[in-house]
């Protein structure tokens, strides 16, 4: 979940980042493409203009609002098949990650792997984080919060790895 739109009107957008032309959108799909060879890469994106398939590297995108258990149920239908790795990279805030994990969690096989990427720890967003946990908690086998200490990016720099 989560291609990063550069469009300001969309919701969670990485315009505050710095990009080089050469970076194209949909690049750690390309890159999840080239570690797991042989696997079926999927992505999603609440800007529909980051919709795109490349057959030869095995990626197929598809739009969806992470906070609309609708969009994600047509995506896991049109799969129609467990996913083994679910990472959510989308609009990086509790409520969004809840919603998503609700959805989706429920299409991840057995032994899968649920990664929720760039967690904030300050403020209401930390006390909401930790209630989040608790929730998975309830449906995991496994549920770790990964503070990661960055001099690039101390602000968000943390991860939720969940086993299910």
């Amino acid at each position: 979940m989560g291609i990063g739109s550069r469009k300001k009107e969309v919701p969670s957008n990485m315009t505050h980042m710095e990009y080089t032309e050469d970076l194209e959108i949909g690049s750690s799909l390309r890159a999840w493409s080239d570690y797991f060879e042989n696997a079926k890469i999927y992505g999603a994106d609440i800007d529909p203009s980051l919709v795109f398939e490349e057959k030869n590297m095995r990626i197929k995108t598809f739009y969806c609002d992470q906070n609309s258990r609708e969009d994600f149920l047509k995506i896991a239908n049109q799969i129609g098949e467990p996913l083994d790795v679910i990472i959510d990279d989308g609009r990086h805030t509790p409520e969004a990650n809840l919603n998503f994990f609700n959805a989706s969690f429920d299409h991840l096989k057995s032994g899968g792997v649920y990664i929720i990427e760039d967690v904030m720890l300050t403020g209401e967003r930390k006390k909401l984080h930790e209630e989040n946990i608790s929730h998975f908690e309830t449906r995991a086998s496994f549920v770790e919060l990964i503070e990661l200490d960055s001099s690039f990016n101390g602000k968000d720099n943390n991860l939720i790895v969940i086993l299910k």
